[in-house]
């Protein structure tokens, strides 16, 4: 436990391991192979349905990866539903013995509307107004959901 508490790993790793449905292994997959074995990691992505999404040149893989430790029961779910990526929303639940957890609501951004929309070619003359410009961009692409 780290400091009491179950841990739970989420991310994109981008590192290949057959171990999470590959057919080579990089160095970087190795490496975080060896440190989920290391620290004594649980694995729960279902392998025989892949987070990504292949294309005409890689096959659906699972660079997205959910660890935990410490936790008995869980499900790892890869949603139907992309967000405008090549990722499917992968979804971990954990089981709370004690209380349950609040969480957030999903805000996806259309990243494809919002580089269409972008003004790539303007010059850089105040930092505050170009931040809040990008920033009200991303806003005026991205979901609410009450």
């Amino acid at each position: 436990m780290v400091n009491g508490n179950r841990l739970v790993i989420v991310g994109d790793f981008n590192a290949p391991h057959a171990a999470w449905g590959y057919h080579s292994t990089t160095k970087k997959g190795a490496r975080v192979h060896d440190a989920a074995q290391q620290h004594g990691l649980t694995l729960w992505n279902d392998l025989l349905h892949p987070i990504r999404v292949g294309n005409s040149v890689s096959r659906d893989n699972n660079p997205d990866l959910t660890f935990t430790r410490d936790v008995h029961n869980a499900t790892c779910t890869s949603l139907p539903d992309t967000l405008w990526s090549d990722h499917h929303v992968n979804q971990i639940e954990v089981e709370q013995a004690h209380r349950s957890l609040k969480t957030g609501k999903a805000r996806p951004t259309d990243w494809i509307a919002y580089r269409n929309d972008l003004d790539d070619d303007s010059t850089i003359e105040d930092i505050g107004a170009w931040l809040n410009s990008i920033v009200s961009v991303a806003d005026g692409h991205t979901k609410r959901y009450t």
